[in-house]
């Protein structure tokens, strides 16, 4: 006897069985495109983010107020460090130039040298026997040495007025440019002038002057050449009493009592002595 159910069951192929398995997979999305699933939550994410837009409009205007004040803070910040920049430069430069002006060499005026001399030659055609040997002494009261030093000394009598400037400058183009070094705290002479003893004798009318320059360069490196300029008027030549030794009383002039770019001509005895200083 045959089985209806078994004849059933043994012609169905395994094809008959296949899409009861597929039917519970879904289909794999092909490579590139986005499962439904997925593309609804972006979508879901940018509505949202549309919805926060449009329901919180001041925070666009917010974070533009953030922006700019970050900027306004980050120039201000910079122009502060730009001025504490400034103010570091300009300390150093005052400690820079407060250490030359202490350690710097600085040759000074010191008064005139005087004595007098028994001459067994004659200096000049009005000194016989006895005459006034005059000089010009300076002293370096600065911290360092100064060098290239070259010192110039003059006088006039008879004179109705100061000095020229040709007088005055005129008095080295006479001399060789030699140069000397005067180490700190030490003096400096200049070279010796002689005058007749009617030097001492004053009418009134006519004047008597002193005069000198020195010119000079520090030990610090880069730095301008220095000049110091005196002149005096001779007003009372006395004799010492008791001895042979006069006393001269003198006043400033009006001019060349200066040092550096102070004095007039400045840059003419600078010029001069460096021209001088190179035949």
């Amino acid at each position: 006897m045959t089985n209806e159910n078994d004849s059933n069951d043994r012609t169905a192929g395994p094809q008959d069985q296949l899409p009861c398995r597929s039917s519970l997979t879904p289909p794999t999305p092909a490579q590139g495109e986005v499962g439904p699933e997925s593309s609804s939550g972006l979508n879901t994410w940018q509505e949202t983010s549309g919805e926060l837009a449009r329901g919180f409009p001041w925070m666009g205007f917010t974070s533009l107020i953030i922006s700019g004040a970050l900027a306004i803070i980050g120039v201000i910040a910079l122009c502060i460090y730009h001025r504490q920049l400034n103010a570091l430069i300009e300390s150093n430069e005052i400690n820079h130039e407060s250490l030359y002006a202490v350690q710097r060499a600085f040759i000074a005026f010191d008064g005139i040298g005087q004595q007098v001399v028994h001459l067994t030659a004659p200096k000049t055609k009005d000194t016989k026997g006895k005459a006034f040997q005059l000089n010009a002494k300076w002293q370096n009261v600065g911290n360092t040495p100064a060098i290239d030093v070259v010192a110039v000394f003059g006088v006039a009598e008879k004179q109705r007025d100061e000095p020229t400037e040709e007088m005055f400058i005129g008095a080295g183009r006479e001399l060789p440019m030699w140069s000397a070094a005067v180490g700190p705290k030490s003096p400096l002479s200049s070279h010796d002038l002689y005058e007749p003893m009617s030097f001492a004798n004053h009418t009134g009318q006519d004047g008597r002057y002193l005069w000198g320059w020195v010119f000079y360069r520090d030990t610090f490196p880069n730095t301008k050449p220095h000049v110091t300029e005196f002149c005096n008027h001779v007003e009372v030549v006395e004799k010492a009493k008791g001895t042979d030794a006069y006393l001269f009383t003198a006043s400033y002039c009006r001019r060349h009592n200066c040092v550096d770019d102070v004095c007039e001509d400045y840059g003419t005895v600078v010029k001069m002595v460096e021209e001088g200083s190179r035949h």
